[in-house]
């Protein structure tokens, strides 16, 4: 299924062979279940889990799992972030998670329906009485989603921004619920519903006999973009024919071609809802395709597929590709093009649809290769007619991106992934599983000799500026685009942060802007603009607080840490909000965005260390910090201010992936680095890519004022930017100077262009 296709239980689809292995719905991880073992001191059946995560190149879960005398697999999953693994047996269902093997969740009841995040830490599962939501590390309950009683749900999804829960009711409603909001947010009356655009809108379709109209929505306002009305749409289809006919063949100047009509329920939408592929009844007593456009109402395609009474089956194979299987000519149509496409083998796509691979024939998503098996291995093929022998291998999956595949050595059982650029690279995965304890860092780290952090102590105005003060820019973060430039403090040899510079009056003091651009020419810039941000004027904020459990900091330092991060919830303004996370391998939430103070104190002590002490997913954790702010409402900034002593080690999330959650929801991510132990450039680029900051300390007393340092320059800044055009390299040079104050430059080099995300 095509990422932003609704990723509802994205495990049904067969993506495993023979019940063996898993991919992950973004591509980035992989499980592989091993042949079925007896425990010969309780006759029960078991089999050994391996999940393997891409980004890391490594094992990072190793289990057995435990599922009885039966102990058969009818399918096997990962969810689309890898995080959790299904395991179906039978009418048994079970939920693990992917790196300790712990069961989150288990029933047997077959009207239960479980949807999956698609990044953020939870799954769904609904029940004619109830929809709930669970912790996908720990299987614990975070939420009880309101649903009238006796209420069967049919489908349920989460909507690919992690925003919205989407239920199809059996009583023809789809329910809506807003992620952690218990009340639904909408109930739309409809019978199938698809949801598309990263979330951002949706199509429902409502039936009434012969009637169908179909509806289009965006979201979160639920707005309406268009709504087109079948019977219509074939009313006009049938007129415009018989106006061609009779223009065409004057002996039919009184021809009449009757409408077709809607075979009821016969309708399937396309991935996006942007199409529809329906069957309808001709006056001959002919059974016909039809595709038509939601957004235009325009016949893309009529085509008789068969006898009334032969059975049809449509299938979408991708957002446009469509194939009326078991008909007279099972030809592939292209929607979006609106032609057949003859070149692709309907039977092979037809399998690759229902998992019943022709021969052990396999395509990947966008059916530019295919594998077949050989005695000895597997031959891949691309549609350019290129062809590559990879003797002694099993294929074990496409990544849905058709990117890379995954293959087994069948000799030494090594796992790995190739390339699908050309290149053809094997990377093998390290069976050393990653470490989920890491050691305590004892004691303090020598402060560097050249160290020189400049904090804010408090706030002066520009115009009570001396010589002696010593003015100096303290840069705060990059911004890039068409009006590029610089966040920035002024800041005295004291602490004090000087305001007033956004004045007319006080504006005399940008004496000199040059930037030198790509093309190496250096200019001065003369029509730059100067925007000053404070703590009175501004918007509130809303914040993530991610700290960092994991096991190098060590009892005292995480007290130590939750103490400065308590003095950082005290000084908050009244109307800013905050939401805490602690992580370490795992992730948890202890409160959501929150302005209660008091509250917010209760839970930044609900857990301590020793629910801790893992391995570093900080990247992970990052993108748990921006679910949490980016639905927040009337907001100046969105920001997570997250702390680390250590590297990423245990992350699924790419640093790629989680600066694109960054930028689409406009969160700005402020690093803090601790110790000598991290990278900082790793930091900086997370933080300055997404216009947020980084700051560098040493010693567990910095936590007393780092937050408190880090909160006043969020909200006390300059902008300085200049109009460009230009998006290669940058070398920002900025000067100030006064008759009354010592002057001091800033030079920055930077790029001019928003990171390939």
């Amino acid at each position: 299924m095509k990422k932003g296709l609704g990723f509802i239980l994205l495990f049904l689809m067969t993506v495993a062979l023979q019940g063996q292995e898993a991919i992950s719905g973004n591509g980035k991880a992989l499980a592989v279940i091993n042949g079925e073992l007896k425990d010969a001191a309780t006759s029960k059946n078991y089999f050994q889990c391996k999940v393997y995560a891409k980004p890391q190149k490594t094992l990072i879960g190793d289990f057995s799992l435990k599922l009885g005398t039966k102990g058969e697999i009818d399918s096997l999953g990962l969810s689309f972030n890898g995080k959790i693994l299904y395991v179906k047996s039978g009418d048994d269902i079970r939920l693990f998670n992917t790196r300790t093997g712990v069961m989150l969740y288990r029933t047997n009841e077959p009207y239960m329906r479980i949807a999956m995040a698609n990044h953020d830490n939870f799954f769904v599962v609904s029940h004619p009485e109830y929809v709930r939501a669970y912790d996908c590390y720990t299987g614990e309950q975070l939420m009880e989603y309101q649903i009238a009683n006796n209420n069967k749900i049919t489908k349920l999804e989460v909507t690919e921004d992690d925003a919205h829960i989407v239920a199809t009711s059996g009583r023809n409603q789809i329910i809506f619920w807003e992620v952690g909001k218990e009340k639904p947010k909408k109930k739309v009356m409809g019978t199938k519903v698809v949801i598309a655009d990263r979330g951002k809108t949706f199509t429902v379709t409502r039936e009434s006999g012969s009637m169908l109209n179909i509806y289009r929505y965006s979201l979160p306002t639920f707005k309406r973009i268009s709504r087109v009305n079948i019977d219509k749409i074939l009313r006009d289809y049938a007129r415009e024919q018989t106006v061609a006919i009779r223009l065409r063949d004057p002996a039919k100047r009184r021809a009449i071609i009757p409408p077709s009509k809607m075979l009821p329920s016969e309708y399937f939408l396309s991935y996006s809802g942007q199409y529809m592929a329906l069957l309808a009844k001709s006056t001959d007593k002919e059974k016909e395709l039809y595709i038509i456009d939601n957004n235009t109402g325009e016949v893309k395609m009529n085509k008789v597929v068969g006898g009334l009474k032969q059975p049809v089956e449509i299938s979408w194979y991708n957002d446009s590709l469509v194939i009326p299987l078991k008909a007279v000519q099972p030809k592939i149509f292209n929607a979006k093009r609106g032609q057949f496409q003859n070149n692709l083998d309907a039977d092979e796509i037809s399998s690759f649809k229902n998992g019943k691979q022709k021969e052990g024939v396999f395509l990947s998503e966008d059916f530019k290769y295919k594998v077949s098996p050989e005695v000895n291995g597997f031959l891949l093929s691309q549609t350019n007619g290129k062809t590559y022998r990879l003797n002694g291998m099993k294929f074990l999956g496409f990544a849905n991106s058709s990117k890379h595949l995954y293959l087994e050595e069948r000799g030494t059982k090594k796992r790995g992934y190739m390339l699908l650029n050309g290149s053809n690279k094997i990377t093998w995965f390290s069976e050393e599983k990653v470490d989920l304890n890491e050691n305590e860092h004892l004691g303090e780290y020598q402060l560097p000799a050249d160290y020189d952090y400049q904090r804010i102590i408090g706030f002066k105005d520009i115009a009570d500026a001396k010589e002696e003060d010593s003015l100096k820019i303290v840069m705060k973060s990059v911004i890039t685009g068409k009006k590029a430039g610089m966040e920035l403090q002024i800041v005295d040899k004291n602490g004090y942060h000087y305001y007033g510079a956004g004045s007319e009056i006080g504006k005399k003091i940008w004496c000199n802007l040059m930037v030198k651009g790509s093309d190496g020419k250096v200019k001065q810039i003369k029509d730059f603009t100067v925007t000053e941000h404070r703590q009175l004027d501004t918007l509130p904020y809303a914040f993530a607080l991610v700290l960092d459990f994991s096991g190098s900091m060590g009892w005292a330092k995480a007290d130590a840490l939750q103490e400065g991060a308590e003095k950082f919830i005290l000084d908050k303004k009244p109307r800013d909000e905050f939401a805490i996370l602690k992580y370490d391998h795992e992730i948890t939430q202890e409160i959501a965005l929150n302005r209660n103070t008091d509250k917010l104190m209760r839970r930044l002590y609900r857990t301590d260390f020793s629910s801790y002490g893992g391995s570093t997913a900080l990247l992970d954790a990052i993108n748990s910090g921006i679910f949490a702010v980016k639905k927040a409402k009337n907001v100046g900034r969105k920001v997570v201010v997250v702390f680390t002593d250590g590297m990423e080690n245990s992350s699924i999330s790419t640093k790629n992936e989680v600066l694109a959650n960054a930028l689409e929801n406009d969160v700005n991510i402020i690093t803090i680095g601790y110790g000598e132990m991290m990278n900082k450039s790793y930091l900086k680029t997370l933080a300055y890519n997404s216009q947020g900051g980084h700051y560098q300390i040493y010693n567990s007393n910095d936590f007393d004022w780092i937050f408190d340092d880090i909160y006043k320059k969020s909200l006390n800044y300059y902008s300085v930017q200049y109009d460009t055009q230009d998006k290669g390299s940058q070398v920002y040079m900025l000067k100030i100077c006064h008759d009354k104050i010592s002057s001091d430059s800033m030079m920055v080099k930077f790029e001019n262009d928003k990171l390939d995300v």
